[in-house]
């Protein structure tokens, strides 16, 4: 993927240098130019993002602000250059930022893998037994509601499906609840087994949208089971250190998305997606369809096919954007077209397409779930949870019951209690399967401002 990429974008910024040496008559201001725009380019979301992590310039990471804020600067730059005489030294201070930035990467990139090797959990632990390392899969269904929000406001009993899995080994554990209504700080919570700092949740959600997508990228659980041996699977849109994101960035391969995640198609991308949403684009609701609807199937596909004979255990994370919205299916589990669209009012949709969805996933969860257990004998550990649940208009916020399903080969499941929160799941997980002696934090849950995420 890198190479096709690397090449893409060297062939448009030389087409790019000829057509501004036309138009200047001088390669010099060409070449200024064209560094100019290859930097917003490559670093459109550093620059987006190093705005958010001040609480004064915060409101120039939003898209409403940030783009006519990058339109204005480039005219004043452009025409800055356009002024420049011909022959001017500009270019050897361009070569000496140039030089400083690659010094700096390669500093910094030296100092991280210092850091990872001497890595240290804050949590103390004690070491674990090879025939203790089983497979481990956490799963989180986003937005998936609690039984008593499926029974309240959407008329739905869930007691088939818990039913189902209960007899398949799962401990149904209820009550449960989420730490946030918010999925990037619900599952940061989840990864690092700890609370966001109050002063994230005090400020903005910019910053603290940036701030827990950091806690995700090094976030504990994986580093303890990295730490322990195992592979790290990561099936979500979420980067992790040495784990990349799988989800692709939809417009080049998910393979080079730590290099593509900040440049300035992907950024424009994902606004435009947000964008596209809440002003209901029916045109484009059914593509987001069809690349949920692909990565929900291709994941479940994978996950029942590696990591077999290995010989290393494997700590898997699976991410599903359902039966969060774009729904993907229809009242008899089909993906839902065009047409199913067009014929539902779009809040009529949001109640039923949603029930449409739990119905569809449970059926599949269901079966991957019976297909992992069986493919590992039984000798593996799954965790099935929600990050929250949908948006109650009654309440105007988002519902925080969620859904917690356990399996493990022990079947004792008496540690998970009624009423635990995401923020102790893996804490519960470490001590009872493998044999940790660590503390649990109080649960609380958090009714934030919300946007949808």
């Amino acid at each position: 993927y890198f190479l096709p990429f690397f090449f893409a974008v060297i062939t448009v910024f030389f087409v790019l240098f000829y057509l501004f040496r036309l138009h200047y008559k001088c390669a010099q201001k060409a070449g200024f130019t064209i560094t100019y725009l290859l930097f917003i380019f490559l670093f459109f979301g550093n620059i987006e993002d190093a705005f958010a992590l001040n609480e004064i310039s915060v409101f120039l990471s939003e898209p409403k602000w940030f783009l006519p804020f990058l339109v204005l600067l480039s005219f004043f730059i452009l025409y800055q250059i356009k002024k420049i005489r011909e022959g001017h030294s500009f270019h050897i201070f361009l070569n000496l930022s140039l030089l400083t930035i690659i010094g700096y990467e390669l500093l910094m990139f030296g100092f991280d893998a210092y850091q990872t090797s001497n890595h240290k959990s804050e949590l103390v632990l004690t070491p674990i037994s090879e025939k203790n390392k089983m497979p481990v899969y956490i799963v989180v269904l986003d937005e998936y509601a609690g039984d008593g929000v499926l029974q309240t406001d959407y008329q739905f009993n869930n007691v088939y499906f818990k039913d189902r899995m209960t007899r398949l080994g799962f401990g149904d554990i209820k009550q449960t609840k989420s730490n946030y209504p918010l999925t990037v700080y619900s599952i940061a919570s989840l990864l690092n087994m700890d609370y966001l700092p109050e002063s994230v949740l005090t400020k903005k959600y910019a910053y603290g949208y940036k701030y827990g997508l950091g806690a995700i990228r090094n976030n504990q659980l994986t580093d303890i089971f990295s730490h322990w041996g195992y592979d790290i699977n990561n099936y979500s849109f979420f980067d992790m250190k040495d784990a990349p994101a799988f989800f692709s960035n939809r417009i080049w391969g998910g393979g080079i998305r730590p290099v593509t995640a900040r440049c300035m198609h992907v950024r424009l991308y994902k606004h435009f997606v947000a964008f596209a949403d809440k002003n209901h684009f029916g045109w484009f609701q059914h593509f987001e369809i069809n690349h949920n609807y692909k990565q929900l199937f291709d994941v479940l596909r994978l996950t029942t096919i590696r990591d077999i004979g290995k010989g290393k255990p494997s700590f898997n994370y699976l991410h599903f954007m359902s039966p969060h919205k774009p729904f993907l299916f229809d009242s008899v589990g089909n993906k839902l077209d065009k047409e199913k669209l067009a014929a539902y009012d779009q809040n009529d949709l949001q109640q039923k397409a949603y029930i449409w969805s739990v119905k569809k996933l449970n059926q599949l969860i269901f079966e991957w779930s019976k297909s992992i257990i069986n493919r590992h004998n039984g000798n593996v550990v799954i965790l099935i949870l929600s990050d929250h649940g949908p948006y109650l208009k009654k309440l105007k916020a988002r519902s925080l019951d969620n859904l917690c399903l356990v399996y493990s080969p022990s079947g004792n499941y008496e540690a998970w209690y009624s009423g635990i929160t995401n923020v102790n799941q893996g804490r519960i997980l470490l001590n009872q399967i493998f044999n940790q002696n660590i503390s649990l934090l109080k649960d609380t849950s958090f009714q934030l401002k919300t946007k949808d995420d």
